[in-house]
């Protein structure tokens, strides 16, 4: 039985009944591994960006503090404060990232549809460059989402 449903409806539905409309199948049932990690990159992505906001609090704690006395208004001149400034750069691309990992949680869930390989791909980039630069950091937890990603 087939039932012709126009608009959002359709995703109201897809939702209701987990229905991927990409596969054109139902969800859960004879998955590969790749299509649940698929599935879930916008959560991992997610929990990768709210790590590096904790991490982030924590180790620049004092920081934050320092911003905070100084009414936060033009508290961050990097001229003048190098710490304050990582500070406000790192917090920033954890809420950055956030944004990302909600936008693509949103594709996935809401509209059905696969991640454009190119996030993948700008994602490798961006963290093969960070561990270039910075070995000893949070970039490798990116390098497998991304190729998750980038895997079709």
């Amino acid at each position: 039985m087939t039932v012709q449903i126009r608009g959002d409806d359709s995703v109201v539905l897809s939702r209701l009944f987990c229905w991927n409309r990409v596969n054109n199948r139902p969800i859960g049932r004879g998955e590969t591994l790749k299509m649940k990690l698929k599935k879930h990159s916008g959560v991992m992505l997610a929990w990768t960006a709210a790590l590096h906001t904790v991490v982030g609090i924590i180790v620049y704690w004092q920081s934050i503090t320092d911003i905070a006395n100084d009414g936060f208004i033009n508290a961050v001149e990097p001229q003048l404060h190098a710490d304050r400034a990582a500070t406000f750069w790192f917090l920033f691309f954890g809420v950055l990232l956030f944004m990302l990992a909600c936008l693509m949680n949103w594709l996935i869930r809401v509209k059905g549809e696969d991640v454009p390989k190119f996030v993948g791909v700008h994602l490798l980039v961006l963290s093969l460059i960070g561990v270039f630069f910075m070995p000893v950091s949070g970039f490798w937890l990116v390098i497998p989402q991304a190729v998750i990603l980038i895997r079709r």
